[in-house]
């Protein structure tokens, strides 16, 4: 019996090996990441910049320098800033040229809508720097709020709409609603400096925060009009987000911190990256190819960061059919397998309630043949206690079970 045991959970590994989100493809991380496609992306930091041709998995370097921040507008063209008062520029891919500020003071972060529109954020303590181009950086002109504290992260919806944040003697959120000239304070629950800002639409976006103070989220539906708090119960402070949708977003931070919502920030879940490395930076090229890097690694999912689902057998089941979760009760993660008929593909939704029938996350929501599924879950975030999940097909729910989370 002892023997069969530790056979059981040998293979109960190998299964959660199998389904990994976030893959290990470089040990040559930075502190800022951008992958204008699939293949091509660039990162930077102190020292150094590197590019890979080929997702990820090898880096070539650029050149070096004092850099915080990175933006490509395409596979070639793009800008990096650093301190004191550094912006390059890059039309092949390869070699910098750098931009004049006339100033000494550190750069952060730079975005540009289009090839000829951008922002840059940036300042020294209690400094507020940004500077605007509309010629490609050919001419950078300042702008400001009028407002103390230097800013960390710029984000711009289109030409016209924008939000920037900072700190640090108290956290800052501003936004802008003619391309940068003039700028609105906008109040926030947030306790600590901002960090990272970054919107799905004109509405909904989030900025996050921590280090000291722990984790900060803050999310908003109204444009910034008004701010909530979010939490993922998980109090690693966060480094970066950023938004897919009004629906999904991942944030990175602390000791390999990954997270996403599915639900508009109602709940994170906390994601198994397999490194304990900070993460300081996190990109998405489309709805699936997306990288996160810390100093010394870059993390690559190709499925959207999603709970990967796995087809398990060619043969055509005769009915629907949802099986109790494996094993039950279950510690962080567990198998769940779900059987679809012959029949067109369909639309197809597993999701998790609580108690209380609240909804707890959508763990699929795609259109599938019929075949025999299954998906590993993963409830490292969630309290103990017992939840149930069902089964959509279409508008019909098909079936419901219940799971028992054990810690």
């Amino acid at each position: 019996m002892k023997h069969f045991f530790y056979i059981l959970i040998f293979n109960y590994s190998l299964l959660i090996t199998n389904y990994s989100q976030w893959v290990v493809v470089s040990t040559q991380g930075n502190q800022a990441v951008n992958f204008p496609s699939n293949n091509t992306g660039y990162s930077t930091a102190n020292g150094i910049t590197r590019k890979t041709t080929n997702g990820g998995f090898n880096w070539s370097s650029l050149s070096g320098g004092n850099l915080t921040g990175i933006f490509f507008i395409n596979d070639l063209t793009g800008w990096v800033v650093g301190y004191p008062g550094y912006i390059g520029k890059t039309t092949n891919g390869s070699s910098f040229t750098q931009q004049p500020t006339g100033i000494q003071d550190r750069l952060n972060d730079v975005f540009f809508i289009n090839d000829n529109t951008g922002w840059i954020a940036g300042g020294d303590f209690g400094t507020e720097i940004m500077f605007k181009t509309t010629n490609s950086g050919t001419n950078w002109l300042p702008i400001s709020s009028g407002l103390p504290n230097k800013m960390f992260s710029i984000y711009f919806i289109d030409e016209n709409t924008g939000w920037c944040v900072g700190g640090p003697s108290a956290p800052k959120v501003i936004k802008s609603t003619n391309g940068g000239l003039n700028w609105v304070l906008q109040s926030t629950p947030a306790t600590t400096p901002l960090y990272s800002v970054h919107f799905a639409d004109a509405n909904t976006g989030w900025a996050v925060a921590g280090y000291l103070g722990g984790e900060t989220i803050i999310n908003t539906t109204n444009g910034g009009a008004n701010w909530v708090s979010q939490t993922s119960n998980d109090n690693r402070y966060l480094r970066e987000c950023f938004a897919l949708n009004a629906n999904t977003a991942f944030a990175v931070g602390q000791g390999g911190k990954l997270i996403k919502t599915t639900n508009g920030g109602a709940n994170w879940l906390v994601h198994q990256t397999g490194s304990s490395v900070e993460l300081w930076a996190i990109d998405f090229v489309n709805d699936t190819v997306g990288y996160a890097v810390g100093s010394t690694v870059v993390l690559k999912t190709t499925n959207g960061g999603v709970t990967f689902i796995n087809n398990i057998s060619n043969e055509i089941p005769g009915e629907f059919e949802l099986y109790q979760n494996y094993p039950n009760p279950f510690n962080a993660m567990t198998i769940i397998k779900f059987e679809l008929p012959v029949g067109a593909a369909r639309r197809v939704a597993l999701t998790v309630f609580d108690m209380n029938g609240n909804e707890i996350t959508v763990l699929l929501n795609k259109t599938l043949s019929a075949g025999e599924y299954d998906i590993l879950f993963n409830a490292s975030d969630l309290a103990t206690g017992v939840y149930f999940y069902s089964l959509t097909v279409g508008n019909t729910v098909i079936t419901s079970r219940k799971m028992i989370l054990i810690k």
